[in-house]
């Protein structure tokens, strides 16, 4: 029989051995998970004292203490270089969340480091002194120049309000070789709220944290008296008064979310652009001049650029209601006739005006047919516009003479019977249709037109007239939809009128769809061609999601958010399948997606894909999205 000290001696022994096979679990466990592992292995050492085994609690502090070395931040002070675009993390792992991104060949400060996850073989990780992690491996030593040394010196609070005396990038830190953030315009009121030396620009090293964000140099700057910074905070919340008129910008004018001149920008107009106005009140004083006049298409501008163009053009339909000489686009058309090809993809408007609504688009190289001409807003300093067959009208800026010979409808005769057809009389209806397959939607009454956007099965549209055009399948009836462009009727049935959403589609109503879908794609490819930059907001650089955001805010006006994972929550969430024009496609889980571009409705996308790449449109990796949405 088994002693009671002999009893004691196995029960301790298995208890010991217990301890050590849960020392190891949590310690395994927890060896790659920050945060929470002292609290728990000091708590188990606690709960094992009882056992009174001092080798066990030795083994156990060891491998704490080794782990928790691992872990630990240590603090430096140092400048690195990236050697290439690299993610900013939440931690020292490449499974941590991505927070932000740092191209190549930039100089970043690094206040801590750790081990972390290996990549190529270097666990070291760098925090940055803006927030999060970046790997080692991808960095080189800066050098520590008197100019960078400067900007990692204190900062000191300030709150007060400057005003910037030309254009300025706004940077990641206060070093003229920090990344670019956004850029701020001439004349832009804005609050600083802190200040320190950074790199010297035209003599000052004095450079100021904005409130909303980044760091620009005081060498451009001037100091806004409180009081009229008050009074202009004011001003922007006043009241509108509704007006209803026509102004003609003086020079060329930033369009901004509010009547002021630190409001967001949210598009652009030329000089001697011709705009209707449908509010004023009183904002930031642009050169004394306090009154900001709303777009009819949404925005504000300063009336301190603008002039009255009279109140009878109607420069937002493209209509004349008089013979006014002072608008360039109610000048008399001259009947022409000949064939046009493009030099580059450009849009079709209502009428001979960059301000004009779109109706459509060519791609390069579409040969087309002029059938009148007049003098409109120039393009490049080319005034001519010219009206096209199938309706709207296209600058002369970025064309060529195709010749008289060929009949661009139709490659065929240009007394060909059903090219002709598409310029029959509309005959005005109001009624709803539902699809019975998947169709484009074309500019004109022709299956030669050009498909301005696409409409998925059993989706539901409203008809606003119907004319004669090219045969499908024996139908030569064609709907226009009450959102622009025209479908046959070979292929949609009538349906009730309070049906008001798409069975197909999860309840999203395709009309808005339409609408928008044709001028998203039509404005994103604008911008084929311009070099892709991190973090780079339009016109003239992007980033995926800056691009995204720049092209819905100058067609719709709405911010759909500043990266990828804001922008998914601009909608509803769709199937790839299910996308069509306008729509936004997504790469990674939602939540932590890295990628997004415009759906253009046909298979491909427009996007700006990474450095070294301009924005371009690709068919190959559609298929490869994560998912689509729809935007509100």
């Amino acid at each position: 029989m088994e002693s009671r000290k002999a009893i004691r001696k196995r029960l301790v022994k298995q208890k010991r051995s217990l301890f050590i096979q849960k020392s190891i679990g949590v310690t395994t466990a927890l060896a790659s998970t920050s945060g929470v592992f002292t609290t728990m292995v000091l708590a188990t050492e606690g709960n094992a004292s009882e056992v009174n085994e001092t080798e066990v609690a030795k083994s156990t502090k060891s491998t704490a203490t080794k782990t928790l070395a691992q872990s630990s931040e240590t603090a430096i002070n140092q400048q690195f270089k990236t050697t290439a675009s690299l993610n900013v993390r939440s931690d020292a792992s490449t499974s941590a969340k991505i927070i932000n991104g740092v191209g190549t060949n930039t100089t970043i400060k690094a206040v801590a480091k750790k081990s972390g996850t290996s990549v190529n073989g270097n666990t070291t990780w760098y925090k940055l002194s803006s927030g999060g992690w970046i790997s080692g491996a991808y960095v080189t030593t800066a050098s520590n120049s008197n100019s960078s040394s400067n900007t990692s010196s204190g900062e000191t609070a300030v709150n007060k309000t400057v005003k910037t005396t030309t254009a300025l990038n706004v940077r990641a830190s206060a070093s003229t070789s920090a990344s670019v953030v956004r850029g701020l315009s001439g004349n832009a009121t804005v609050t600083v709220v802190a200040q320190k030396n950074g790199t010297t620009v035209n003599g000052t090293s004095t450079w100021y944290k904005l409130s909303n964000g980044g760091w620009i140099t005081a060498a451009y700057v001037s100091n806004v008296t409180s009081g009229s910074n008050t009074s202009n905070t004011g001003n922007t919340s006043t009241a509108e008064q509704a007006i209803s008129k026509n102004v003609k910008t003086t020079a060329s004018l930033n369009v901004r979310s509010s009547a002021s001149t630190s409001g967001s920008v949210v598009g652009n107009l030329s000089n001697s652009t011709t705009v209707k106005v449908v509010a004023q009140k009183g904002g930031s004083s642009v050169n004394g001049n306090t009154t900001w006049y709303k777009l009819s298409t949404g925005g504000w501008i300063t009336a301190a650029y603008v002039k009255d163009a009279g109140s009878t053009s109607n420069p937002s339909n493209g209509g004349s209601n008089s013979n006014n000489s002072n608008s360039s686009t109610n000048t008399a058309e001259q009947a022409i006739s000949k064939n046009l090809q493009t030099t580059t993809g450009m849009n079709v408007r209502s009428n001979a005006s960059t301000s004009s609504r779109i109706v459509s688009s060519l791609s390069s190289n579409a040969v087309v047919k002029a059938v009148a001409q007049k003098q409109g807003t120039a393009v490049n300093g080319n005034t001519t516009w010219y009206k096209l067959s199938s309706g709207g009208w296209i600058s002369a800026a970025y064309v060529k003479d195709a010749g008289s010979t060929s009949n661009p409808s139709t490659g065929g005769s240009s007394s060909n019977n059903s090219n002709s057809s598409t310029n029959t009389a509309e005959q005005a209806i109001s009624k709803n249709l539902q699809t019975t397959t998947g169709m484009n939607v074309r500019s004109n009454a022709s299956t030669s037109s050009s498909v301005v956007s696409s409409l998925s099965s059993n989706a539901v549209v409203k008809a606003v007239a119907q004319k004669q055009g090219t045969a499908v399948n024996g139908n030569t009836t064609w709907y226009k939809l009450s959102t622009g462009g025209w479908i046959s009727a070979a292929y949609v049935k009538e349906v009730s009128g309070n049906t008001a959403t798409n069975p197909g589609n999860s309840g999203n109503n395709n009309v808005s769809t339409s609408v928008n879908g044709a001028a998203i794609v039509a404005e994103a490819r604008k911008y084929i061609g311009t070099p892709y930059q991190w973090g780079g907001k339009g016109p003239d650089v992007f980033d995926c999601s800056g691009f995204t955001r720049y092209v819905f805010l100058q067609v719709t006006g709405k911010n759909i958010g500043d990266w990828t994972v804001p922008q998914e929550s601009a909608g509803t969430i769709i199937p790839v399948s299910q996308a069509q024009a306008g729509d936004l496609l997504f790469w990674g889980e939602k939540g932590n997606t890295y990628h997004v571009a415009i759906a253009t409705g046909n298979g491909s996308f427009i996007h700006a894909p990474s450095t070294g790449y301009t924005v371009t449109e690709a068919s190959s990796g559609f298929s490869t999205a994560s998912f689509a949405l729809r935007v509100k």
